[in-house]
Formats: structure tokens, sequence, C-alpha cells
């Protein structure tokens, strides 16, 4: 991906070098004289715009708190491709005066990708209800999709808001999806595969904004395809907001005796917050609040409610992660994209991480445990 470009990429200088003229401004990108190779793009938090480059369409997203919240991205696409999950591709880039990553499009020239929100909606829209007038008055749907009462009196659109959060777990993803009579089975298997690597990848880089627009499956004329991971930047502890405070305090109270004996303190600030996909609706702690349990939660009862199977799969997903991932790629990263993680960042991302992982160890260790006892009292 603009392979001749060294460091951060400067689009200004790709459109010159590509299309010889000279852009002075981001304003002057929407006007009529380049839309031929620049299209403005309305849809995702921080995307300004598809340029097109080679015969090739490219997003440029924004970041905000650039220094902190720009390894999400970088880091998790390096994650990604050590557990051998299919993830999108991004480069460091400059648009102007902006600062974030270009992402080249992952579609094929025949295929749309379907977002989690429209699968959500389609599958509204074509539910055979047997009430007449709507179909959240239809107890056989609010029965089998666990809607909780508290649902109902809201207006259409809090209720729709509310419904994508509520049916956003792979339970349920998994049963509008195998509903779907078109999607063979075999392809209904591999999508479903690829969205529990999802929640998986979620779980492990502690990701927390895979909602409804953040994950999908392709669509060709023919055949229904997995998706790849795309939209990772709220992941590795990333993504909060003035991230400079909270790796500054992180390293303060890590620095301090006190915070090593209060082991529920940190457990505290490691999971303050909860996933956005997770296993099922058991995972939602508050329905009026709309708020999820949090990653190392989530990863207790995936393993526990699996079959041996996923369990020894999982497993094996975990090993691939070695001591010094972090040091290693972080390393790679300043080289590739010429940026230089900071001191603070450093010792946040890679402590919360090291953290975290030893906690699902942790949980694994204890589930086996359990279960030889369970065995020897049987």
């Amino acid at each position: 991906m603009f392979e001749k470009y060294q460091g951060q990429i400067n689009l200004f200088q790709v459109i010159e070098d590509e299309y010889r003229c000279q852009i002075h401004s981001i304003n002057e990108l929407f006007s009529n004289r380049f839309k031929s190779f620049i299209e403005c793009e309305v849809n995702g938090v921080g995307a300004l715009c598809w340029i097109r480059y080679k015969d090739e369409q490219y997003l440029f997203k924004e970041i905000e708190e650039f220094e902190y919240n720009v390894w999400g991205e970088l880091l998790s696409e390096e994650f990604a491709h050590l557990l051998g999950f299919p993830c999108a591709s991004y480069r460091v880039a400059i648009l102007g005066d902006r600062r974030g990553v270009v992402t080249k499009s992952f579609l094929k020239k025949d295929e749309v990708l379907r977002l989690g929100s429209e699968i959500f909606q389609r599958f509204m829209n074509h539910y055979q209800y047997s009430d007449e007038s709507n179909l959240f008055d239809d107890k056989t749907f609010l029965e089998l999709y666990q809607i909780p009462s508290t649902f109902l009196p809201l207006d259409s659109y809090a209720q729709k808001k509310y419904i994508f959060f509520h049916l956003n777990n792979l339970d349920q993803v998994w049963s509008i999806i195998e509903d779907n009579k078109k999607i063979p089975v075999a392809e209904c298997r591999a999508i479903i595969l690829s969205l529990l690597n999802t929640l998986i990848f979620d779980i492990l880089t502690l990701q927390l904004d895979r909602h409804p627009n953040n994950w999908g499956y392709r669509k060709t004329k023919d055949h229904y395809l997995p998706n790849i991971l795309f939209d990772n930047q709220k992941s590795f502890g990333l993504g909060y907001r003035d991230m400079a405070k909270r790796t500054q305090d992180f390293k303060n109270e890590m620095l301090s005796k006190s915070f090593f004996q209060e082991h529920d303190h940190l457990k505290d600030y490691l999971y303050n917050q909860g996933l956005s996909f997770t296993l099922s609706v058991d995972n939602i702690k508050d329905n009026s609040l709309q708020t999820k349990d949090n990653a190392l939660k989530v990863f207790q009862d995936l393993f526990q409610k699996s079959d041996d199977k996923i369990r020894e799969m999982i497993i094996q997903i975990i090993q691939k992660i070695p001591d010094d991932f972090l040091e290693s790629v972080i390393s790679k990263l300043e080289k590739k994209n010429e940026i230089v993680m900071s001191d603070d960042l450093y010792f946040y991302v890679n402590h919360l991480f090291s953290i975290h992982i030893k906690n699902i160890h942790e949980v694994i260790r204890l589930y086996y445990e359990r279960s030889t006892k369970n065995e020897q009292k049987f």
C-alpha cells in the first residue's frame, strides 16, 4: 500500500504525483475539479474521504489525540496477523493539517459490504411475525430474542437504537444469520466462525467499539463471505478521552505500592468499560443504562459455555501470543511509519496488555482446575 512512499504518507503529495495537481487546503478537495478521484465519506467517526490511487480506493480517517490513538489500528493489524485473522491494512497518513490513517478498500469490485446494522434491519423487515400491527407486539419474537419489557415503551428511534445494542452479540447474530435462508449452510458457518474470531480478537485486545457498523459480511452475486477485521482504533486500552492524562495516571498508580496491594482496584481500572459485541444477552449488565460485561467476564462466559473443540481452538490462539509481542511490534511500527511511541504510552499499553493476558490465562487455569475437582467428586 503506497509502497513508494516511506514513513508517514503525505496524501497531498500523493495526489500531486498521481494527478499533477496541487492542493493547498482540505476544502479544495471537495470541489468539482477533483470529483473524479476524491469522494467525501459521511459514515464512520473521523472518516473524511476516499482517494482513488492506482485504480484502487483508499479511505483517510482522521484520529483524535493522534499520538496515542493511532496505535490502536496499527497494533491491532499486527496482532490480527499474528493470530491468523484477516484484517484491514493501515498506514499513518497526513491530509493537509489532519493526521490519521489511510486504508485500502478491502472489497473487490463485485462485492458489497453488509454491515451489522443493515443485517439487523433486514432481519426485522423480513421477519415473519404473526401480529399484523407491529413486530414488537409479536410474543414469539420477543421471547425468542429475549427482548425485555423495558424496551417496549421507548419511541421508535430509541427502539431501533436499543434493539441493535441488544442483538449485538454472537448468539443472536448466529441465530439471525442462520435464519437467512439465502445463505448456504457452509457459507453461514464460515461467517459465524469469523464472528467468533472477532469476539476472541476483541476480548484479547480489549476492543470496546465493535458496534453493528464495525462488523458484517461480504456479498457477491452468488456468495456470502466472511468479512475482515476493521475499525479497531479503540483497542489496547486506547480511545478514551484525554489519553495523556490516562496514561500518566496509570503510570503513577502502577508505581505506587498501594496499587499492587489493591488487586480489585487494578481490575476496576483495566475493565471499567464493557465490550460492545459480546457472547450473549447474558452479558448485558443493565438494560436501562445499556451497559455490558467487560472483556474478562465475556471471556469467562465464552470459555465455560464452549465445547471442548472450541476451547482447544481458543487455547491454540492464545498460545500464539509471545511474551515480547508488543515490544517487538512497536519497534517495527515506529520504523515503518516514522513515529515514536512515548514512554508513558509504552508503559501503559505494555503493562495493561500483559496483565490482561495473564488474567486470561488465569481464567483458563481455574476452569480446568474446577473441572478436575468435579471429575474427582463424580
